[in-house]
């Protein structure tokens, strides 16, 4: 079974085949599909940081529980790279109905699909990287608790801090990356130059 909503929508999708034109009224190119991407992150970091501390005043039980559930799944599903994803993303997503904002809950939606699809991308390219489990865990963790003590400056420093580490565990993803990319002429394959 799928994970429902959004999750269904974009998972085992790759990116480019999402209809960006559809997403909050755009008609966007693909020459400009990584620009809109860098925009929608933008936007979701700043709508998750006004979500949380919205959310340290006004959550209810239902909403922790909701995060407790989310923050459940991140451990359930912490070597899986789609279903870690999935998981990830209802986190945040929870976080942001927990604000108790309608319009914040509705502008988070209609860039959700994209939000969705660049956190599996993201999940898929980084899941190798030494650290990141216990990151994807305590950290979730520690905003969740925050979020419990009802301290809003304390879980938007985390929050802060959880983009800027997930941030520097892509940079090592990619860096990786290239360690491990063959090298013409180097050692995998044959050097076509004759002595």
């Amino acid at each position: 079974p799928g994970a429902g909503g959004i999750a269904d929508e974009v998972v085992g999708k790759k990116i480019t085949d999402l209809d960006v034109s559809t997403v909050a009224g755009s008609s966007l190119t693909s020459g400009g599909f990584n620009d809109a991407i860098d925009d929608i992150m933008e936007a979701r970091v700043a709508i998750e940081h006004h979500a949380i501390r919205l959310a340290c005043r006004r959550a209810g039980p239902a909403d922790l529980d909701r995060l407790a559930t989310c923050l459940r799944r991140i451990v359930d599903t912490i070597h899986s790279a789609e279903a870690g994803g999935v998981a990830d993303f209802q986190f945040h997503e929870a976080i942001v109905r927990a604000a108790g904002s309608p319009t914040l809950t509705s502008i988070y939606a209609s860039i959700s699909s994209l939000m969705m699809k660049s956190h599996l991308d993201r999940r898929e390219q980084i899941i190798a990287v030494e650290g990141i489990e216990e990151f994807l865990i305590d950290h979730h963790r520690l905003i969740y608790e925050a979020i419990s003590a009802r301290d809003a400056a304390g879980a938007d420093d985390l929050l802060t801090r959880h983009f800027e580490i997930g941030a520097e565990f892509r940079r090592k993803a990619t860096v990786n990356a290239l360690r491990h990319r063959p090298v013409p002429g180097g050692p995998t394959q044959p050097d076509s130059r004759k002595d």
